[in-house]
């Protein structure tokens, strides 16, 4: 068994890799699994790849590259580097991001040392033009609770968490936008220890011509529909363990916030109708919810009264 596996995505990057590959192969942390796992790549991301795994040659036998026979996509891409992962604790890394040099030591010695389920550090945003640390809010008394209204980021990449956390019934969603969070929603319910590193020891790179920020027709049907899948994961996994109940502002106002994804189209009457009838259970309930700010509610009834 290996100490960390690092599990790291491998679709359009050719400009990135290098990059990444570089700060995961340098990482103080000795014995690491590295699954990269190729989602049928067009560009050159396979080929620069492999040419730098060539010039570290200590790590080459720790590295595993996998081959999607077709493109599936970030989440299923993440769940075929699980299948092959053989490490105690797993940090996901995407590939145009890349990690400090002693992200992988720091957290798990830190694991190692309190027994824990989960350790989460800060991070670095990167546009490549601005830089802006991000800071974990530590839950003070309910970290669950933390998580579920949104104070923190819901993402995969600034945690390492015990393997065996993935051993419990998980819904693995299969959709691209919002994927993170229903992952790790489910994880952080199963895990009984946790704790922080307050360093930014990620590098999440924004990419600002991402199709996360694309604003044509097809990219932003596409966004709500992946968005509002993976809601329902959520919703799924809630109703199961009676979170829905205890939870229920916070799940209103995820609802709320998937659906809107697609307001720069409401203009158009079947986009309108779309909006209204997805998880039409909130429409009067988000006027009433202490979580959702006046700003937003104004905005909900303007939406609505001027359509």
């Amino acid at each position: 068994m290996n100490k960390i596996s690092i599990i790291i995505p491998v679709y359009g990057v050719e400009s990135y890799i290098e990059r990444c590959a570089r700060s995961l192969f340098e990482q103080t942390l000795d014995d690491i699994e590295y699954i990269f796992v190729n989602d049928c790549t067009k560009d050159r991301s396979i080929i620069i790849l492999k040419n730098i795994i060539e010039q570290y040659p200590q790590r080459k036998k720790q590295v595993r590259i996998i081959n999607h026979d077709e493109n599936k996509g970030l989440p299923i891409a993440r769940q075929t580097g699980m299948k092959y992962a053989n490490g105690k604790y797993i940090i996901h890394c995407d590939s145009d991001d890349w990690l400090d040099p002693q992200m992988c030591e720091l957290m798990w010695s830190k694991a190692e040392d309190e027994n824990l389920d989960v350790v989460i550090c800060d991070y670095y945003e990167d546009t490549g033009r601005n830089k802006v640390v991000h800071v974990i809010d530590e839950a003070k008394g309910n970290f669950y609770y933390s998580y579920f209204s949104s104070n923190n980021v819901c993402a995969v990449w600034n945690k390492c968490i015990k393997k065996k956390l993935y051993d419990n019934e998980i819904i693995y969603p299969t959709a691209g936008m919002g994927e993170d969070y229903a992952l790790i929603i489910q994880l952080l319910f199963y895990a009984e220890k946790i704790d922080y590193i307050h360093q930014p020891l990620y590098h999440y790179f924004k990419n600002e011509n991402s199709i996360t920020n694309a604003v044509s027709e097809e990219s932003v049907l596409k966004r709500f529909n992946q968005s509002v899948a993976n809601m329902k994961t959520v919703m799924s996994f809630a109703q199961k363990h009676d979170l829905d109940k205890l939870y229920h502002y916070d799940l209103d106002k995820l609802k709320f916030s998937k659906r809107n994804n697609i307001l720069p189209l409401i203009k158009k009457e079947k986009y309108y109708k779309m909006w209204l009838n997805t998880f039409p259970e909130i429409s009067l309930r988000i006027l009433f919810n202490p979580r959702v700010s006046l700003k937003e509610k104004t905005k909900y009834i303007i939406a609505i009264l001027f359509n």
